[in-house]
């Protein structure tokens, strides 16, 4: 009896113990549940952030994938650029520059177009803004333009014309101008070597011309001299006959009026002698002109053929007809160095110069010595009519 109230005592206190045990383990459990769902939490917080960041990631790729320039040089006359900006994503914008070459070498302006499309995945459609009739060679009519971008090569199609471009650094597009220029300096050559070729070939051929007509009319010039002396002895004889004739008649004091006409005659001749004196002079100034003329050519010409062959044998390998350009070559390299001018014309001009030459030194001799005799026997006949009347 006496140890029941210390059982009791025992039970109870075995009794607390297991609630405080069972408190304890409820404890723990809940702090291990909070901890676990801490963790979830933070596992999604760091998978949404990764998934953030993949998205950024990706949208930036893209951006830098399509913006950019593009460029097309297949034709070595011309140089396409395509300047493309992504923004906002999928919508594109830009310009698209065509350079080109005159047929002469020199740069045309530049035509520039704007340009608007969209990117879906590698797809790409492009709009370009005017400008139908210009584009007519780079994309026939249509302006509409539909391709795909993959890596840095772009395709755009427009029915059966492609384009295929090329992305490119702002440097390497300047290089890629600097190449459409040198190309311009080189069709440039050709084109003036051609033109050289013409330009000497006609002058050369004038001057040839030009030489025979000279000779041909030296050789009247010379020819000529017996008729100008003949010129003035006729005259003089026709003078000196009317002297004779009016000199008895105004001695023996028959009217003028019936012996007058050749007086007349002599006195109107007047006119055509001071010509004939007149074109003698003006012929031998002329002559000097015209040698000196044709001199300088011959020198020029000479000069000339050699720089022309020169020019052509530079611009050759540039000419769009490179065989046709060194056929022409050879049958320049083929003539004598003074290309196509005949020595045996200058040959023969270089004699005449001088004969003729003396020829009309002689008559201007004859001239001013029958201008004198003329005028003397004319003053004589002058002084008969007027002691007569």
């Amino acid at each position: 009896m006496l140890n029941r109230p210390s059982q009791r005592l025992d039970s109870l206190r075995s009794k607390q113990v297991a609630t405080t045990m069972l408190a304890t383990e409820e404890l723990a459990l809940k702090g291990n549940l909070s901890c676990l769902k801490g963790m979830k939490r933070h596992r999604r917080v760091a998978a949404t952030l990764m998934a953030c960041f993949v998205l950024v990631v990706i949208s930036g790729c893209n951006h830098s994938t399509s913006t950019g320039l593009y460029v097309n040089h297949e034709n070595p006359n011309e140089v396409d650029m395509l300047r493309l900006v992504e923004s906002p994503p999928g919508h594109l914008s830009g310009s698209l520059v065509i350079s080109a070459l005159n047929a002469n070498g020199s740069r045309k302006k530049d035509a520039v177009y704007d340009v608007s499309g969209t990117i879906t995945g590698p797809n790409v459609s492009l709009q370009v803004e005017g400008g139908l009739v210009g584009l007519a060679e780079f994309f026939g009519a249509s302006t509409n333009l539909v391709g795909s971008l993959r890596g840095r090569t772009l395709t755009l199609s427009a029915g059966n014309q492609t384009e295929i471009l090329h992305k490119t650094s702002e440097k390497q597009y300047g290089a890629v101008l600097a190449s459409l220029d040198e190309a311009g300096h080189h069709v440039s050559m050709a084109v003036q070597a051609v033109s050289a070729v013409q330009k000497v070939g006609a002058n050369d051929r004038k001057l040839n011309s030009d030489l025979k007509q000279y000779i041909a009319w030296s050789q009247q010039r010379i020819n000529h001299v017996s008729a100008v002396r003949q010129w003035y002895a006729d005259r003089a004889r026709g003078y000196s006959n009317c002297l004779q004739r009016i000199r008895p008649l105004a001695a023996q004091g028959v009217p003028s009026w019936r012996w007058q006409g050749c007086v007349l005659d002599v006195e109107n001749d007047e006119y055509s002698r001071n010509q004939e004196a007149q074109l003698i002079q003006g012929v031998q100034g002329k002559n000097a002109a015209t040698v000196a003329g044709l001199d300088a050519r011959i020198n020029a010409a000479k000069l000339q053929f050699p720089k022309v062959l020169n020019e052509v044998k530079s611009a050759c390998p540039y000419s769009k007809n490179v065989e046709g350009c060194e056929k022409v070559l050879r049958k320049l390299s083929s003539l004598s160095p003074d290309g196509l001018l005949s020595n045996n014309l200058i040959a023969e001009y270089r004699s005449i110069v001088p004969r003729v030459s003396a020829a009309l030194r002689t008559d201007l001799q004859i001239s001013v010595s029958g201008q004198g005799r003329l005028e003397s026997i004319a003053e004589e006949v002058k002084e008969v009519y007027q002691s007569a009347r």
